[in-house]
């Protein structure tokens, strides 16, 4: 199933960047058993869907619910570039038209997610390019967990995303609740170990 090509609308809030404890609250208010919550994430990290009607062992009226509140997938990929050694680049325009990169590197027996904290970068090191224009705003929890499973869909079935490296655009720490909360996301729902996620850091006081 290909992933969605529009924009979603900036009214909903992203799916990728809620908890599953948070769902369970959430569908409880709804007058929904807590046990979909379970389901819902499942959908989401392990079948991969591309979209909340594919969630087909949710009712109609939930499914609703959830599409009236939530978007799965935000960003459209402008473009895609394949290097030489497999290295594939995204170059991902969100809702608001502002454009982050991701890349997935291949390893012999792994395959590594880099992503992207920000758009644009405030530090302005001297070897990267980054910090050119300065750093426009913050991405949230989905948006950074967003490029994690964009990429993991892009991984040959004998090839897992084994690692993730938050070394894309951006630095992490400037975005401190975002990244935490992406962090938590990440090795909770997505499954990647906390030994196999780096954070890089130029470090902030």
């Amino acid at each position: 199933m290909k992933l969605p090509i529009h924009n979603a609308p900036l009214e909903t809030q992203p799916l990728l960047g809620v908890t599953q404890s948070d769902l369970e609250v959430l569908l409880e208010q709804w007058g929904e058993k807590k046990f979909r919550a379970k389901q819902i994430v499942e959908w989401i990290y392990l079948h991969q869907v591309a979209s909340i009607e594919e969630m087909t062992n949710l009712s109609k009226s939930l499914r609703e619910k959830l599409t009236g509140t939530f978007h799965l997938f935000e960003s459209h990929v402008l473009t895609e570039s394949i290097a030489t050694d497999g290295t594939r680049k995204l170059l991902l325009s969100w809702s608001d038209g502002q454009t982050t990169e991701c890349v997935l590197i291949p390893g012999d027996n792994r395959r590594t997610a880099c992503i992207s904290t920000q758009v644009g970068c405030p530090v302005g090191c001297v070897f990267c390019a980054s910090g050119l224009e300065g750093v426009k705003r913050n991405l949230n929890a989905g948006q950074i967990v967003e490029q994690v499973m964009r990429l993991k869909r892009l991984c040959e079935p004998e090839h897992r995303l084994s690692n993730v490296v938050f070394m894309g655009l951006g630095e992490p720490l400037a975005n401190y609740d975002n990244t935490i909360a992406a962090l938590r996301l990440i090795n909770g729902c997505v499954g990647i170990g906390a030994r196999k996620i780096t954070v890089s850091t130029v470090g902030l006081p």
